[in-house]
């Protein structure tokens, strides 16, 4: 039968049994309009994946069970599903600490023409326990020697879940046990977040899986956003099949809903179905940060949303994000807030930008200075001394108190007025090194670039451009000065953008040293780094422009040091504990702060060379 299995792609909502059942019975529905009998659903598709300790409630267990029900109910006679889902072990099976014994299961739910129902189960093996996953602390793993080829409406095919594909490391090699006989489909059920560069990964391992099988390889992945209470993920879906030679056929576009139609016998016949492509695709990670906001103010009503614009690209990135994602959703824009902070240090030169962006972005406009505040508050300092306080506040104290009144003063105070929230416009680079203040620029109800390198929230700006000039016809909605312009803090007489007088943080070789002390598997110390710059590779390992001259910008071995331990102190102290208390932020990289990036503040690790 022509195109038999539907493949489906869609949005899971994190513990929402019923929004998950409702969105199986709408593509259900849809698949079946279109011929399909067999509807093959993600990895905990009922349940979602990133759900804290919800599997310890009771009542949660008892709903998903009863769920599974409805699910079967579904069904029409010569129709089966396979869906992600959690089943419990038996009932005198449990931890020695008294907990239920979970699975990460998928689940066949088969009804014969004569009314007859089959149930197939089968438990995954491999539980990944790295970065933000954590399946050991809740599931048991499946054992090799359960039946997981099967046949369903006359189909046989093999059915793994997600980690059990990548097998490298681990000694249990699920899809390297023996077939009972001639395998036409391996089917992965999949619930696999974001990250940059991870499907070359997934496609290489996947593919080389099909073709030393010589089989078609369906992976299955949904979208939407899921958290863990510090650090969101958003899963990009990519539903996509391999053929016998390991390439790829039929995809799903990245953070869409859709489905493919498939059949074995008939490959060159697939179809694939988008339900809502209607705007202008970029880059994976602007896409990300796109539908992360999107489902994020979906989710929140389209409340308010009051932003701190400087001038900057950070705010500006940020700002524009945020106007693409209402637009799109033809929101009005008046409920885009950003407010222009300045002080006697902030030049003519950001104002004119932020003033331009929000006219541009068609967004509401409020400047308020806090110069009076500021003045105020810095005043107020001095005759209240007592004891041991300093008579004097230093520079970077009066910077502070600037960043403290605009976020958590004047920004909450327009998000409270107007019932929104407030953006924290943070990239990865000063978070990594703590250039943020404390209960100032550092909070706000969401960080959606702070898991971007600076040179990659350039990018982003590059990208949101290109989609105002092609969706709605605005050139520049990021004024161009805003890519141009030194990045500055604007906080005192040191700072001066007209003068190309900046931020301390030379972006262009710190964001690239800062990532070796992150992202890299094998991450680097303050050691690996010096060695490198004594042998003469540093320039070559950090992968340098060839517009940055690392010997003319350190004009001693001296200089280097002293800068290396500068930043390297910071990242593993105040950085430390200003990184625990940051928004959530989006994550989009190979390694995250907060869930994925996990810390210590105890665990100073400074250095004096």
């Amino acid at each position: 039968m022509k195109n038999q299995y539907a493949f489906i792609q869609p949005r899971v909502k994190p513990a929402d049994l019923d929004k998950n059942f409702r969105t199986m019975e709408h593509w259900i529905e849809k698949a079946r309009a279109v011929g399909a009998k067999f509807f093959v659903f993600p990895e905990l598709m009922l349940t979602g994946y990133v759900i804290g300790d919800a599997w310890e409630e009771i009542s949660f267990l008892r709903d998903i069970d009863a769920y599974h029900a409805k699910v079967e109910s579904l069904l029409l006679p010569n129709e089966a599903v396979v869906f992600g889902s959690v089943t419990r072990g038996a009932e005198n099976l449990e931890h020695t600490d008294g907990r239920s014994v979970l699975f990460n299961s998928a689940i066949a739910i088969e009804k014969l023409g004569n009314g007859e129902v089959n149930r197939f189960v089968y438990n995954k093996i491999l539980l990944p326990n790295y970065r933000e996953f954590e399946e050991p602390r809740h599931f048991r793993a499946g054992t090799m020697d359960q039946n997981y080829d099967w046949q369903v409406l006359d189909q046989q095919f093999r059915i793994i879940i997600c980690e059990d594909g990548w097998d490298a490391h681990y000694p249990e090699k699920p899809l390297q046990k023996p077939a009972a006989s001639n395998l036409p489909l391996v089917i992965n059920l999949s619930s696999s977040p974001f990250t940059r560069d991870k499907n070359r990964a997934r496609d290489r391992i996947f593919g080389a899986h099909a073709k030393r099988l010589n089989t078609h390889l369906a992976y299955v992945n949904h979208i939407g956003l899921q958290d863990n209470g510090k650090t969101i993920y958003n899963f990009d879906g990519s539903t996509c099949i391999y053929d016998p030679h390991g390439e790829i056929i039929a995809q799903i576009p990245e953070f869409c809903t859709g489905m493919i139609q498939f059949n074995p016998d008939s490959p060159e016949q697939v179809e694939v179905i988008v339900e809502q492509e209607n705007h202008v695709r970029k880059s994976p990670v602007t896409e990300a940060v796109l539908s992360a906001i999107d489902e994020m103010m979906e989710g929140m009503g389209w409340r308010p949303v009051v932003i701190g614009a400087s001038g900057g690209i950070d705010s500006c990135v940020v700002a524009a994000a945020f106007a693409i994602a209402y637009k799109r959703k033809q929101i009005d824009l008046n409920k885009l807030i950003l407010v222009n902070m300045p002080t006697k240090f902030n030049s003519q030169t950001t104002k004119d930008i932020a003033q331009e962006l929000a006219q541009n972005l068609g967004a509401t406009y409020v400047v308020h200075s806090i110069q009076d505040l500021f003045t105020v508050t810095k005043d107020s300092f001095v005759p209240n001394c007592a004891g041991e306080l300093p008579r004097k506040l230093e520079q970077l104290q009066l910077e502070n108190i600037q960043a403290r009144h605009r976020s958590a003063t004047v920004l909450a105070m327009y998000a409270s007025s107007v019932g929104g929230v407030y953006t924290c416009n943070g990239n990865k680079s000063e978070l990594t090194v703590g250039y943020c203040t404390l209960g100032g620029d550092l909070s706000g109800f969401f960080a959606p670039i702070a898991d971007l390198w600076k040179h990659q929230v350039y990018e982003l700006g590059r990208e949101l451009n290109e989609i105002f000039a092609e969706e709605y016809g605005v050139a520049d909605a990021i004024p161009n000065n805003s890519f141009e312009i030194v990045a500055c803090a604007e906080l005192s007489e040191n700072h001066n953008v007209d003068e190309g007088q900046g931020d301390p943080i030379v972006y262009v070789y710190h964001d690239r040293l800062f990532h070796t002390w992150v992202e890299k598997w094998h991450r680097w110390g303050i050691e690996e780094c010096l060695d490198a710059y004594l042998k003469g590779t540093l320039a070559a390992d950090l992968h340098l422009p060839d517009s940055f001259d690392l010997n003319a910008h350190f004009k001693t071995a001296r200089e280097f040091v002293e800068d290396l331990e500068r930043w390297w102190n910071l990242f593993v102290g105040m950085g430390v504990v200003k990184r625990v208390q940051a928004p959530p932020l989006l994550a989009v990289s190979r390694r995250a702060f907060g869930f994925d990036y996990r810390e210590s503040v105890g665990a100073r690790r400074g250095y004096t060379l």
